[in-house]
């Protein structure tokens, strides 16, 4: 098996999807709508900018936080952004899941995507070895909660 040719084939299917259609359907409508496309433009640039500030280890101030949830709002009231975010949102949801796909199917272990051993030719799809210890992980952080309530009520 070529992995190059299976991710070529794999990119033809993800094209064919419903969410990728309508992703593409909902991004020509912002395209067609110079006010959208305009907005749309703007609060990236703003995202992107705070992103960066974010990442380079400085805080961004409480205004631009403001001025940035202030704009998703405006947003959600044009119907066009607000179809494309969301067909934005389930694509991008899809290639997570593919990417999970591939991460657990290799076996690989990244952080977010589960990990382990990798699966066997026919195995049967279902839950990952991830799932389970996420369960864990909320019931550790409960009795971790419940911990710290009792040493400040014995305080």
């Amino acid at each position: 098996m070529d992995p190059v040719a299976l991710a070529r084939e794999l990119g033809r299917a993800l094209a064919e999807s419903e969410e990728y259609k309508a992703y593409q359907k909902a991004k020509q409508q912002v395209e067609e709508h110079e006010a959208a496309k305009i907005m749309l433009e703007d609060f990236r640039k703003k995202q992107l900018a705070l992103e960066k500030k974010a990442l380079s280890g400085e805080e961004p101030s409480f205004a631009e936080v403001e001025e940035l949830k202030r704009l998703s709002e405006i947003l959600g009231y044009n119907p066009y952004i607000r179809e494309y975010l969301l067909a934005e949102m389930r694509f991008t949801q899809l290639m997570i899941e593919v990417q999970k796909a591939i991460a657990d199917s290799a076996g690989l272990d990244l952080p977010g995507f589960g990990g382990g051993k990798p699966a066997k030719a026919g195995e049967k799809e279902g839950k990952t070895a991830e799932e389970p210890a996420r369960a864990g992980e909320k019931e550790g952080k409960g009795e971790e909660e419940t911990s710290k309530a009792e040493e400040s009520g014995a305080e």
